[in-house]
């Protein structure tokens, strides 16, 4: 897992890829064809911006306590461990559907590339960067 804590608001984690497909694997469509859930951080806390709830999540075992804007896929197994996953989603029209992410902590698609970029080793680079949020924008 990676720290994902430089950006704005976030202090999750995800899995480190270093492709796209290792989560938008559907062919064309940019879906999950096995209907992955993944917490990448942003319904975490200090990710949520004033319009959006807060909910406290107690593990009744332990009585750790988590809070979050969106308890996610808990919400319909019950299991502490899916507190703030989400189905992937598909990346078709993507760039019509900003701000992005499930706070809305990511303004424009180069957002979105900064911020998983932040994770990955190596760095893009600026043309690199750049080709890729045009690429999104065109799915």
């Amino acid at each position: 897992m990676a720290d994902v804590s430089g950006f704005p608001g976030t202090t999750g984690h995800v899995a480190v890829n270093t492709s796209c497909r290792g989560c938008h694997t559907a062919p064309e469509t940019g879906s999950n064809l096995a209907s992955v859930f993944m917490n990448i951080g942003v319904s975490d806390s200090p990710a949520r911006t004033r319009d959006l709830p807060l909910y406290t999540v107690v593990e009744d075992r332990t009585g750790d306590t988590l809070r979050s804007s969106d308890p996610g896929r808990a919400m319909v197994t019950g299991r502490w461990a899916d507190v703030g996953e989400f189905k992937v989603p598909g990346l078709r029209g993507l760039a019509a559907r900003a701000p992005y992410f499930h706070n809305g902590s990511a303004a424009t698609l180069r957002d979105v590339v900064r911020f998983y970029e932040s994770q990955s080793d190596p760095r893009l680079t600026a043309v690199e960067e750049a080709d890729l949020t045009v690429f999104l924008g065109a799915l």
